[in-house]
């Protein structure tokens, strides 16, 4: 009689547990989990300038298209530069922008500096000041005409890349 009165009293207690358990109002637990959103994009620009101010590095850029000539319905040939594997880069819309530049950014040169027998050095790693400088030289005005796949991180320059034209 007693296993039996304690078996109705457990029963009891888990009934009035299971009870006040279910309830039909939403739990109010805050989420500790916060949300970022980074943003990043690539594309093609001319670099205009590149230089420091206030201790921070900028690069004045120019969106640039890189266009398909069979799938073009654009065939305006004057601001256009036609490359050798069937497609163009054209400049639509002269809109230079002024953007940082990161501290840790990548730079991938393609014609900057020559070998010992005159080939290009491909993709020579160089600093910021470097590439500062080669801009700051009037004889290296042409890198203004050079393409260069840019990458962007949260509206920051990350990777810059020259583009080889042969």
């Amino acid at each position: 009689m007693i296993n039996s009165f304690k078996i109705r009293y457990f029963l009891f207690l888990g009934l009035i547990v299971l009870t006040l358990s279910c309830t039909d109002k939403p739990s109010e637990k805050k989420s500790k989990i916060k949300t970022v959103t980074a943003t990043s994009s690539e594309g093609f620009f001319y670099i205009d300038s590149v230089y420091e101010k206030d201790g921070k590095r900028y690069a004045v850029v120019d969106m640039i298209e890189y266009e398909n000539k069979i799938d073009s319905s654009d065939h305006n040939k004057q601001n256009r530069i036609d490359l050798p594997n069937g497609y163009y880069i054209i400049n639509k819309k002269v809109e230079p922008k002024e953007k940082i530049v990161s501290d840790s950014v990548t730079i991938t040169m393609q014609t900057l500096n020559y070998d010992e027998y005159g080939n290009f050095k491909f993709n020579e790693k160089v600093n910021f000041n470097e590439l500062m400088k080669t801009y700051n030289m009037p004889e290296n005005n042409r890198y203004k005409h050079i393409p260069f796949k840019i990458t962007f991180s949260n509206d920051r320059i990350i990777s810059i890349a020259e583009i080889y034209i042969p």
